[in-house]
């Protein structure tokens, strides 16, 4: 009985060892196999390395352009999108965006295929290329019954007219409507420094009504 027992405990403990050596090897194979281009793990990896975006922190990322929910909005028959842009470039420039409303006002009723003086004047500000080609190239700008370009260009005459008039945006204005050579000849000569055009334009800036789209 007890040879029995102890052969039988002997055939036990074999196929223990056994069992235990196949579980070791199989454990140090799975740890130092190195893995391979086809292994699973190494593909995920470098795809997360490679494709994955990187993050910028929120306080760091860019501001987004104004939209029109995100501004005040004037009660006039342009398009929110004319409206955005209009206000963009006369901010971008130090200019209150009441005014070139104003003046879109004033010099074409609002009609962004305006043509005065005999087919000279073009748009909704009213912007006459013989005196600005060089301007509008620069500014990339080559046709003003388009009303972006010509809101882009007219900005930049009323800026450039308001340094060279300290800020003065009454003779700005009237030097945009007559030219600074006939502003000049015409009213500042003779001390005169507001006319009917530059009122008009800062009254009619000063009663617009504004909204918030929703």
């Amino acid at each position: 009985m007890k040879r029995q027992e102890t052969k039988g405990w002997k055939i036990r403990l074999a196929v223990d060892v056994i069992c235990v050596s196949i579980i070791a090897s199989t454990a140090i194979v799975g740890c130092t196999a190195p893995l391979t281009a086809d292994s699973p793990e190494e593909t995920v990896a470098t795809t997360a390395q490679t494709e994955a975006p990187e993050t910028v922190p929120a306080e760091t990322q860019p501001e987004t352009t104004a939209t029109a929910a995100s501004v005040t909005l004037y009660n006039v028959p342009l398009t929110e999108e004319l409206q955005l842009h209009i206000i963009q470039e006369s901010e971008a420039h130090g200019i209150d965006p009441a005014v070139i409303i104003a003046m879109a006002w004033k010099e074409s009723r609002y009609d962004v295929t305006a043509k005065g003086d005999s087919g000279k004047s073009l748009g909704l500000l009213q912007i006459q290329p013989k005196w600005h080609k060089e301007r509008m190239e620069r500014l990339g700008c080559p046709d003003l019954l388009d009303p972006f370009q010509n809101v882009t260009v007219g900005v930049d005459i009323l800026a450039d007219l308001l340094d060279k008039y300290d800020g003065n945006i009454s003779k700005a204005l009237m030097a945009y409507n007559a030219g600074a050579a006939g502003a000049n000849r015409y009213w500042f000569s003779k001390g005169i420094y507001s006319n009917s055009y530059s009122e008009g334009v800062l009254f009619v800036a000063s009663e617009l009504e504004t909204y918030t789209p929703q």
